[in-house]
Order: structure tokens, then C-alpha cells, then sequence
């Protein structure tokens, strides 16, 4: 969906003391998020969504290429257009795509870092020279086919892994049990996709649910329809919730057995789809992160009423991890790009707050062939010098070669730094010389990485450079 700039919006909708406020929630994800982004002005809020979710794993940066992603779908549906063309049917390259469409090409063709590719948030002004059966791909994916073939060979390091029955759709989609397991469960974040109101949506801030703190920030069906019993005039949703609880009814199980009713408010061009991602729940309904930037919402983020999610919810994906690729080296290559590799650290908060994960990447279109990552943790004592907190070696022995290199340190450790409020990482990045990856005096370590110092606090995650060593 294309994000709208409008005008504010005049009626609002409460219901207040209905909904229990943001601060009951069960199940709350957003410190372990990385930062909430801005699609800008293009249809790209899938490829937004998947990227969300595949930035919590371990060993993955916080910032992912969007921009490589959306161009490998609109390859896929511009090679779906050429074969169309030849049989004499009007091409559909549009702007967005399904989450499963989305997912397959992830597991195969993977996207990069941000650096790597930038994402540009506006539409892409092209010539009126260029013919049109290709005018609406350079449009939307602001790449040629050939340069993206290139690309890919060299940029597919980061790809989603999902088990086949991992995207969930129709009935199994609008679940708000499974939803709610999967959450419960550990998984951070689960891309979804929507039925919208394209303006009533970019209004949340007129037009949303409050709760009894007055936030409103809660998405409910009356931002799409309308609902009645048969034979009785239509009411807000609202209005419909109020007149179910007093009858003891549940609204959604009353609309499928036809005891109530239901109709769009505006006409059908007003409704789109739209992708986020959900990163816990509260007793009002699942907590979102969006892609319209801090300004929307609660800091990015939303409440999505669980009857929403039941009648207007269109896909899911499970999202098990990210395959890291990292690219088998010769003995002569391994050594010199593991010491020129641009290496970054990135730092997780566990689940509560229990803990802190650390983990480590390198900026680069591939990722070197390392076998073991040594984390040396230092924490600030009360003299203003430095104690080891942990020194630990992480193998990375996977027959797939993927890797996160992932340290977790203990709820104890997380709480000795929080009371010195200061942090400071070494990072030793080497390989074996023989096959035997058990035996520590065989490794080599060509080069040391520093990062840090900095306080503790943080909000989310987040990635650091190296203060020395490059």
C-alpha cells in the first residue's frame, strides 16, 4: 500500500473503558525490534514486514536491504508480464505482492544489508523514451533486470528459513490462538498482511480504539465497516461491540452463523492491503510495528484489535530464522578477507530483559569464511578500569554454512553491566588450520576487533562499528 498523506480527519472513535490499558500486556517484543522504518512514498510495506521479522535473529543486521527484495519481486512479476504479453493478456505489474510471494523468493535469492543496497523512499521518475513493457518495472523496483541479476549473485547473504507450512493463510491466517502461541512460544516477530482503509489507517490518530490511558492507537473494524442484525438500522463497530457484550454475544462468531451483518462504509477503491508485523499482544489485541516512521502510531507501533485480525487479517509468516551464507574460501583468501571484512557487533536484549544476546556480522556482499568468534566482554568497575565480564569462543561448525556467531550472556551478566552502566567488546574473528574444529590451539586469529566503549541503556537493537581496527 502507498502510504497517504492526508489531511486530518474529523470524527473520532472511542471506546473507552472497554479496553484495558497497553501496560497489561502479556507478551511485548518491541525492546528486541530494531528501529521502526519509513516506507515513504512507494508500495513496499511487505518487503518492510519480512525484513522486520528476519532482523531479530542473531548475526543479522538491523537494517536490511528492503530495496533489493521489493526489486526481486518485481522482477518475478515482470517475467510473469513478458509471458502474458506473448499470449496477448494486459500485463498487472502493480506495486505490491503477497507475503508468500514474498517468502519464496526470500528463501532462495535472501536480500543484504542496507549499506549494501540503500532503500530510496520516493518514486522513481522514468524517461518517456523508455518503451512501456518495461517502463513500470524500472518504475517500482529503480533497477534494471540485468543490474539485478548481478546483484543478486553477490548480495544474497541474509535468507529467510521457513518451515513449507510456515505461511499461513485465509482461516489459518485470522487465528488469534495460533497467533497468540506462536508469541507466547519466543517467536519475536510474524509478518502479516491486511484488508485497509487507505486513509482511515494514515488517521489512527482520529479515527483509532483509545484504551483507559486514552491512547488511541488501536485499529478496530469500524475503520472499514459497518455492522447491523438483519432488519435493524447499521451501527458503528463500536456501537455493535457494546450491544454484544450486554447480549453475550461474541460479534465475529455472530457474523459468520449470518445473526449479524456487515458492509463497507466507503466505496471499494477506499480499501487496499497493507503488510506489518506483529511483535506481541495485550488484552486490547496484537501490538504492530509499521513502516511509516515514528511519527505514526505509538512511536511506529499500533494495537490491532484481536476482531480485526479475525475478520480482516489476509496472510502470516512463520518466520524459524535467517541462513546466513557465508562462501567457503581457499586457504590464500580466507585470511586476508576475514582482516579487510568491515565487522560489526550486534546487540540483542532477551526476552523480559533476561539477558543480553551479542552477535556478529560483517558489512560486505559476502560474509567470510570464519570458523570461530571469540567475545571478550569487559564491564567498568568502581576504579574507572576495566574488568573481564566473559571471554568466550563461538564456533561456527554448520554443515550449510550459515552462521550467527551468537553469545548470550547470563540475566547475572546483563545486571553487572546495568550497574556499571558501561560496556566495552573485543571481538577476535579466525578459522582452523586443521579440520578439527574442537581443538582451540589450532586457531588461528588473524584479526582483533574493539567496540566501545558505551552505557548499557539501550532501546531495541542495534549494531556498532568498531572504535578500533576499522
Amino acid at each position: 500500500m502507498r502510504r497517504c498523506v492526508l489531511a486530518k480527519l474529523i470524527v473520532g472513535m472511542s471506546l473507552v473503558g472497554v479496553f484495558a490499558p497497553w501496560a497489561t500486556g502479556q507478551v511485548d517484543y518491541r525492546a528486541q525490534q530494531s528501529a521502526v522504518k519509513d516506507q515513504g512514498r512507494r508500495g513496499t510495506c511487505a518487503a518492510f514486514s519480512v525484513c522486520a521479522a528476519m532482523e531479530t535473529f542473531p548475526g543479522v543486521p538491523t537494517d536490511l536491504s528492503e530495496q533489493i527484495l521489493y526489486a526481486t519481486i518485481k522482477l518475478h512479476q515482470n517475467n510473469t508480464d513478458l509471458w502474458r504479453r506473448a499470449l496477448g493478456i494486459d500485463p498487472t505489474i502493480s506495486e505490491g505482492d503477497a507475503l508468500g510471494t514474498y517468502a519464496q523468493l526470500a528463501r532462495t535469492l535472501g536480500t543484504c544489508a542496507e549499506d549494501v543496497f540503500p532503500y530510496n523512499p520516493n518514486p522513481k521518475a522514468v524517461p518517456d523514451a523508455v518503451p512501456d513493457e518495461v517502463r513500470r518495472y524500472l518504475e517500482l523496483a529503480q533497477v534494471t533486470p540485468e543490474d539485478l541479476e548481478q546483484l543478486r549473485r553477490a548480495v544474497g547473504v541474509f535468507r529467510l528459513d521457513m518451515a513449507d507450512d510456515g505461511l499461513l493463510q485465509l482461516d489459518a491466517a485470522k487465528d488469534v490462538v495460533r497467533i497468540k502461541a506462536e508469541l507466547d512460544a519466543g517467536r519475536m516477530a510474524i509478518p502479516v498482511s491486511y484488508v485497509i482503509h487507505v486513509s482511515a489507517w494514515p488517521g489512527l490518530d482520529e479515527l483509532g480504539n483509545t484504551d483507559a490511558t486514552g491512547v488511541r492507537d488501536i485499529v478496530h473494524p469500524g475503520m472499514l465497516e459497518q455492522f447491523g442484525r438483519p432488519g435493524e438500522p447499521w451501527m458503528t463497530y463500536n456501537e455493535a461491540k457494546m450491544s454484544c457484550m450486554k447480549s453475550g454475544e461474541d460479534l465475529i462468531e455472530g457474523l459468520r452463523s449470518g445473526k449479524w451483518a456487515r458492509r463497507a462504509h466507503s466505496p471499494q477503491d477506499a480499501y487496499g492491503g497493507h503488510a506489518v508485523t506483529i511483535v506481541g499482544y495485550d488484552d486490547v489485541g496484537f501490538i504492530v510495528k509499521n513502516s511509516w516512521g515514528t511519527e505514526w502510531g505509538t512511536d511506529g507501533y499500533c494495537r490491532i484489535a484481536f476482531d480485526y485480525h479475525r475478520l480482516y487479517a489476509m496472510e502470516a509468516l512463520l518466520i524459524d530464522g535467517v541462513t546466513i551464507h557465508q562462501w567457503p574460501s581457499s586457504s590464500l583468501k580466507r585470511r586476508p578477507e576475514i582482516e579487510n571484512a568491515r565487522w560489526r557487533v550486534k546487540l540483542t536484549p532477551a526476552r523480559d530483559d533476561a539477558g543480553l544476546t551479542l552477535s556478529s556480522w560483517a558489512l560486505a556482499p559476502r560474509q567470510p569464511d570464519v570458523q570461530v568468534v571469540e567475545y571478550t566482554v569487559y564491564t567498568s568497575s568502581g576504579d574507572a578500569s576495566w574488568e573481564v565480564l566473559t571471554r568466550s569462543n563461538v564456533l561456527v561448525t554448520d554443515q550449510k554454512h550459515d552462521w550467527s556467531a551468537a553469545l548470550s550472556l547470563s540475566p547475572e551478566q546483563t545486571d553487572r553491566l546495568g550497574e556499571s552502566g558501561m560496556l566495552f567488546i573485543k571481538v577476535r574473528y579466525g578459522y582452523f588450520t586443521l579440520d578439527d574444529p574442537t581443538r582451540m590451539e589450532d586457531a588461528v586469529f588473524p584479526v582483533e576487533r574493539q567496540f566501545g566503549p558505551f552505557q548499557t541503556g539501550m532501546e531495541g537493537a542495534f549494531d556498532v562499528a568498531p572504535t578500533i581496527g576499522g
